[in-house]
């Protein structure tokens, strides 16, 4: 098992000539994405997808998130024990 966590609305720290960028506030949304599987890489777990939203906007009303990845939500889109044992007792 291996989770990191995705800064998308993160700005760069640095321009194309080295100088660093004052002035901007750090993002903090983020999306916690993790991954699993066996030694061999044989056995694989959908992978699981923890955001802030439970519904995102950006999807529209039609898309299922839960067909390519294991969907979940909460407030500061972290991996709890419940959504860790959710998860691994439905894969």
């Amino acid at each position: 098992m291996d989770e990191t966590s995705l800064f998308y609305q993160l700005q760069p720290n640095q321009t194309l000539s080295n100088r660093s960028v004052y002035g901007q506030k750090v993002s903090k949304k983020r999306l916690s994405v993790g991954l699993c599987s066996n030694f061999s890489g044989q056995d694989k777990i959908k992978p699981i997808v923890i955001s802030n939203s439970a519904k995102p906007h950006c999807f529209g009303k039609f898309y299922n998130p839960n067909f390519y990845v294991d969907y979940y939500s909460n407030a500061k889109a972290w991996m709890t024990y419940s959504i860790f044992t959710e998860w691994v007792n439905k894969s």
